[in-house]
């Protein structure tokens, strides 16, 4: 009976890491540690997300309950070492975790995080590499053309130049940063710009909220969303209130950085003009501050401008006024 009980709390465990619900897992492991030895178990399955998310669950599991952390050095080694970008980029997010408190933790793996800045161009992977880099380790010194040393000279101004600090600096900071890719990682041709964004992919507000509604624009690349997003706020408060929900959606599921950042602008935007939209929407921001944190300034500048008109003190979100 009591193993039939186990066995079912490590089904459970497992479909949970499969389906992305890392929430739901993180619970199952408060309430019983021993599943732990679960998630060193799937270091050995076939999934890429089941692996993922097992060392990102355990990394988080080490340094809550103060346990020996050197004990993950080695799969995170190996899976840093992946070509896989679902199974490095958790991993990143994982040594990110450590270096936050153990610091000199990142000289185990500065080879490791070097390699992975010189061939990834995954702008979520450049975002942990670069920052790791940053401030633990150094940049290695390319011979660069005199036409690559005054494009960069050129974005570097525009990063200092620029008022949109929070997207567009943003993106202008992990453009430059891939001056440090290998010239092979970045073969660029016509054929790959063209199906990026194709001209049936830029019609005007009807594709947006079309594209919004039917849950589409998940199915988009980045720039494409980023694209379609920027329309939003020219949309009559209607069509505002009706694409808000999967904007909010988006908002609160993608796993890309830069497609949350410009949904976070975007709904900044809309809250200047219509706070009554998004206050008949506030589980959408709910959901959000759940995932993230809420300790966005942009994401704290929207609640705000919410609490102008309403009152929040009903909503968890209130504690973050």
């Amino acid at each position: 009976m009591v193993l039939g009980f186990l066995r079912s709390k490590s089904n459970k465990l497992k479909k949970l890491l499969e389906d992305d619900m890392l929430n739901d897992a993180q619970k199952m492991l408060d309430e019983d540690d021993s599943l732990t030895s679960d998630l060193f178990m799937y270091f050995k399955s076939n999934s890429e997300t089941l692996k993922a998310n097992a060392i990102y669950l355990l990394t988080k599991n080490y340094l809550k309950n103060n346990k020996d952390i050197s004990e993950l050095f080695s799969p995170l080694k190996a899976f840093l070492s992946q070509k896989s970008e679902v199974l490095v980029l958790n991993s990143l997010i994982s040594l990110k975790l450590i270096t936050d408190v153990y610091p000199e933790v990142y000289e185990n793996f500065n080879s490791e995080v070097s390699h992975i800045n010189k061939t990834f161009v995954n702008l979520d992977i450049r975002n942990y590499t670069g920052n790791l880099i940053k401030k633990y380790g150094k940049f290695k010194e390319y011979n660069l053309s005199e036409n690559q040393k005054k494009l960069q000279k050129h974005v570097k101004q525009l990063m200092k130049s620029s008022k949109q600090e929070s997207l567009f600096g943003r993106l202008m900071e992990i453009g430059s940063s891939l001056f440090f890719v290998l010239p092979e990682k970045l073969e660029i041709t016509e054929e790959m710009l063209e199906e990026s964004i194709s001209k049936e992919d830029l019609q005007f507000n009807v594709f947006t909220i079309e594209t919004l509604k039917s849950g589409k624009i998940k199915e988009l690349d980045p720039l494409n969303i980023v694209y379609q997003l920027s329309k939003l706020p020219t949309l009559t408060k209607g069509q505002v209130d009706d694409t808000m929900p999967q904007t909010l959606d988006l908002m609160g599921c993608s796993k890309n950085m830069i497609v949350r950042s410009m949904v976070l602008n975007t709904v900044y935007e809309i809250s200047q003009t219509y706070p009554d939209v998004l206050y008949n929407h506030l589980s959408g921001l709910e959901l959000y501050a759940e995932q993230y944190g809420g300790n966005d300034p942009v994401f704290k500048a929207i609640l705000k401008e919410i609490a102008k008109l309403y009152n929040l003190d009903k909503s968890p979100l209130s504690k973050l006024l």
